[in-house]
């Protein structure tokens, strides 16, 4: 029982390190600063910047819905064509 619970706070922690690390992530683009200056004035190396950046993705990445077939009926309506074609929206999120 005690795996699952050093399992489950270790989980929290990451997903707590990951938030941040996207707060400066967000923080950093919103300052209209270059990555190393920013990482300068806050005391990041350049390097640790870049590999949070690399782990923020991997998780969108890993969280992300995965790509689902679609199946057209043949009879569809002329509203979800535009010349000629299907018309899909998909929502999108943000990735740095």
């Amino acid at each position: 029982m005690q795996s699952e619970t050093t399992t489950s706070i270790t989980a929290v922690k990451q997903d707590v390190r990951l938030r941040e690390w996207a707060e400066q992530l967000e923080a950093q683009q919103a300052s209209g600063l270059t990555v190393p200056q920013w990482c300068a004035e806050n005391g990041i190396k350049t390097k640790s910047f870049y590999y949070r950046l690399r782990k923020v993705r991997e998780q969108y990445i890993r969280s992300a819905q995965a790509v689902v077939p679609l199946t057209i009926p043949p009879q569809q309506s002329s509203d979800n064509y535009q010349n000629g074609a299907p018309e899909f929206f998909i929502a999108a999120g943000i990735c740095y």
